[in-house]
Order: structure tokens, then sequence, then C-alpha cells
């Protein structure tokens, strides 16, 4: 029984990660609340977000930018990561 609940949890997981449209403050929020709860152990915890084309490049320009000069151009990638407090974020492009 312990298994069948996990399995429809997962895929209800999966299937919210691949609707939700992730914006930049979302994202932010999401982390900050796993950084500031002492409750969540953090060591070896990565992220990871499915997000449609349009969502997946508008979150990889914005990040890109935090960290870089606007004169260059953010890399075309299916995958890219991000750490922000401690907390790896891995976002892959949904196919």
């Amino acid at each position: 029984m312990k298994n069948q609940n996990l399995r429809i949890l997962k895929f209800g997981l999966e299937k919210f990660l691949i609707n939700f449209n992730m914006n930049y403050d979302d994202l932010i929020k999401t982390v900050s609340h796993i950084v500031e709860n002492n409750n969540i152990y953090k060591k070896g915890l990565t992220l990871v977000y499915e997000l449609d084309e349009i969502t997946h490049e508008q979150m990889n320009k914005i990040l890109f930018y935090k960290l870089n000069p606007l004169s260059l151009t953010p890399p075309q990638t299916d995958e890219f990561e991000a750490e922000i407090g401690g907390v790896i974020i891995k976002f892959i492009k949904s196919k």
C-alpha cells in the first residue's frame, strides 16, 4: 500500500511540474522556504523543474543575466543548473 501511494504522489508531482509556469519570483520564494526551514536537510539536495519551452527560455535568460553582463548572450540549452542559497536547481526543457 505504501509503494502505491508513492507512485500516485510521483505521478501527481510530475504532472504539476509540467503544467506549472514558474517565474523567477516563484523560484525565489520556493528556494527561500527550503533554505530557511531547518527541518529540511539540504546537503546534496537538487530540485528539478521541467518547464515548457517558453518558460525554460525565460528562466534561463533571467538567471543568466543575474550573473553576467547584458552584452553576453545566454546559451541555448535543453538543461541548465543554478545554485541559490546552497540549493542546486536543475531546469529541464520539456519535450
